[in-house]
């Protein structure tokens, strides 16, 4: 897919890196650990019924007691 710059578009492919990218932040604050693996577990795809859904599968190894988190899943339009 092609798009220009700062368009607001996320594709797979960017919320994988996007994810990647949080463990990292989460690895370093020393809430997480081995993001390699992590990295390769992680599978987000389109959902095959409806296309406007990203179906993600995230396998951490959370380190620790944290045995709960929250996610706040948040959609903002962004001015140009």
């Amino acid at each position: 897919m092609r798009f220009g710059p700062r368009q607001p578009v996320v594709t797979p492919s960017i919320c994988k890196a996007e994810i990647i990218a949080q463990y990292q932040q989460m690895e370093f604050d020393c809430l997480a650990e081995d993001g390699d693996a992590m990295a390769k577990a992680t599978i987000v795809e389109r959902n095959s019924r409806d296309p406007s859904r990203l179906d993600v599968l995230w396998a951490p190894c959370l380190v620790s007691g944290l045995r709960i988190a929250a996610l706040l899943n948040q959609f903002r339009l962004l001015s140009a």
